[in-house]
């Protein structure tokens, strides 16, 4: 069913965000995208994508089944990938314990979709909504009440206590030395039991401290992703293929000689140098398994940008796909990022 838009102009954006998410909050299904204004000329502010008329979840075959997906729609898709798909790509597996038991995967192809850029703002709608729904919507968001609430104080605990952490520290430090691996990013998870939290205020709230230009709010049912992320995976736009990894990160400072301070000392940080051009390497690699021969290209290595909070080093990489591969394939060769 072919989609249709209509445009309007608003006169406070921020309003219409603050609002447009309230009004997400009836809906088990639905995606929220903010580029906190880092948007680009073809990209916009903030997009929100509900009503699903298909969803894909939890299947045998997710590569196989998202690109028939892909295949017979020809239409806006959202959804993610979890860390765990790795072992339908390699031969691995997972023992750790699934607290939150997300579905593995989820796509999902919305029946209606907000775009805001600037002062305007597009819904994209199936053609089994008239024009005068569509108004109604609209008006809806924007007369609607702002729901005010209070996040209260919580204590989060670590999955691994400090024993076992500095005991499985001392490992990694034995297998680095053996040359069995070169580098490790060890995580653990940390938690809090028995909480009330409302993932909307929880949202606007580490939206508005962070200001990242890949911030995301996910629902599923009654699962909540929430997301304030400045790294770009993946982006693929006509045959060209794009991933911007960062390595090496310092604080920002208020006081202005400080903080220029903290920028030489990170763009003349041996370790941090180190690492941006291993993950460069990473992704150079990985790019090249889906990459026309010879198109694979460093444009930017471990330039310094400056977001709310902090300073990264990003560097970015292109190539041109290869004919004979697909989206997916290209999420394949490079999943899980480096």
């Amino acid at each position: 069913m072919s989609k249709k838009k209509k445009t309007y102009t608003v006169s406070n954006l921020h309003k219409f965000k603050s609002n447009l998410l309230d009004y997400l909050r009836p809906h088990k299904c639905f995606c929220f995208l903010d580029s906190n204004d880092s948007c680009s000329e073809e990209s916009f502010n903030f997009l929100a994508a509900f009503q699903p008329k298909k969803q894909l979840i939890n299947c045998k075959h997710p590569f196989e089944d998202l690109q028939k997906m892909i295949n017979s729609s020809q239409d806006w898709l959202f959804g993610y990938l979890s860390y765990d798909l790795k072992n339908k790509i390699e031969a691995l597996k997972s023992n750790n314990p699934d607290s939150l038991e997300f579905p593995s995967i989820h796509f999902f192809i919305p029946s209606i979709i907000i775009r805001a850029k600037k002062a305007c703002v597009d819904i994209i709608y199936e053609s089994s909504y008239s024009s005068v729904e569509i108004d109604d919507l609209y008006n809806h968001i924007c007369t609607g009440n702002l729901i005010k609430k209070s996040i209260s104080k919580i204590k989060v605990k670590p999955k691994v206590n400090k024993e076992d952490y500095i005991r499985n520290i001392n490992l990694i430090k034995k297998h680095l030395q053996a040359g069995d691996i070169y580098e490790m990013n060890y995580c653990q998870e940390f938690y809090a039991d028995n909480v009330d939290l409302d993932p909307f205020f929880l949202f606007k709230n580490l939206n508005r401290f962070s200001q990242a230009p890949f911030s995301s709010l996910y629902r599923t049912d009654d699962n909540f992703c929430l997301c304030a992320s400045p790294e770009r995976y993946l982006k693929k736009e006509g045959g060209e293929i794009m991933s911007q990894p960062i390595k090496g990160t310092i604080k920002r400072l208020k006081n202005p000689n400080l903080d220029l301070d903290n920028k030489k000392k990170l763009l003349n940080s041996a370790k941090d140098i180190s690492e941006n051009i291993m993950i460069v390497d990473l992704v150079r690699n990985d790019l090249s398994r889906i990459a026309a021969k010879g198109t694979v290209n460093v444009t930017e290595l471990a330039s310094l940008y400056s977001y709310e909070n902090v300073h990264h080093l990003i560097s970015t990489i292109k190539c041109h796909l290869d004919k004979k591969y697909n989206i997916v394939d290209v999420i394949k060769a490079t999943f899980p990022m480096g």
